[in-house]
């Protein structure tokens, strides 16, 4: 069965609108929208990307080859809801 990771979708271009507003680079920003670590900065970046940037927390398959809808078990990068894709968790439902 294919692991499923929560990460951050962005609009085009907030990569780099995110990189400049946290002085950071535009690969931290990466890292931290594909949940790479959970340091206070990529907390930080996370939460702007969803509440200023529009951005959208997603699960998305990976190990199958195949992409997203599986069925497997969303597991957050190790810090997951459970979530079955039956609609149980807000952001993976």
């Amino acid at each position: 069965m294919a692991v499923r990771v929560k990460r951050i979708l962005v609009p085009y271009g907030t990569v780099t609108a995110l990189a400049d507003r946290f002085g950071v680079s535009e690969g931290t920003v990466r890292t931290a929208l594909r949940y790479g670590g959970d340091t206070p900065r990529q907390r930080e970046i996370r939460e702007a990307a969803v509440n200023d940037y529009g951005g959208q927390e997603r699960c998305a398959g990976r190990g199958d080859g195949g992409g997203g809808s599986d069925g497997g078990e969303c597991s957050s990068g190790g810090r997951g809801c459970g979530s079955d894709g039956g609609g149980g968790c807000p952001a993976h439902g």
